[in-house]
């Protein structure tokens, strides 16, 4: 299961009509799906399970699109305490996957430069490494 298809029909965003109530449900809507995203990529990346980044990436862009497209009615309503601490929480998710992704990132360069240097030694003849020149003035 890649999660994108059950998020795909986003909620629409409505920038005019309908009440302040309804938009700032909608908005805290959107919020919760970008942040269960987020919190569901950083479970599975904990928990060392196989990681979909793009079903996840595809999930967070478009909550992002939708965040945008709510933005004026989120300006005008940052004093409703509810949504307030939905963008609280949802910038701490976002926080706390940017270290998660961070160390995921640091430990894949690890693992490709440690192939890499071994992929490095196993096509060298020898002829220009130290221990090949030290083992020849040794004879």
């Amino acid at each position: 299961m890649n999660g994108f298809s059950q998020h795909r029909s986003s909620t629409a965003a409505p920038t005019s009509g309908g009440g302040q109530g309804d938009q700032i449900a909608t908005a805290l809507a959107v919020i919760e799906r970008v942040r269960s995203a987020v919190m569901e990529e950083m479970d599975a990346i904990r928990r060392r399970k196989p990681v979909d980044y793009d079903a996840f990436s595809a999930r967070k862009n478009m909550g992002l699109l939708d965040l945008n497209r709510l933005a004026p009615i989120i300006a005008k309503n940052l004093a409703n305490v509810t949504l307030s601490r939905s963008i609280l929480g949802l910038k701490e998710a976002l926080e706390a996957s940017k270290t998660a992704l961070a160390i995921e990132l640091d430990a894949a360069k690890s693992i490709t430069e440690l192939v890499a240097s071994a992929l490095r030694l196993g096509e060298s003849d020898g002829t220009y490494s130290s221990t090949t020149l030290f083992c020849r003035f040794d004879r």
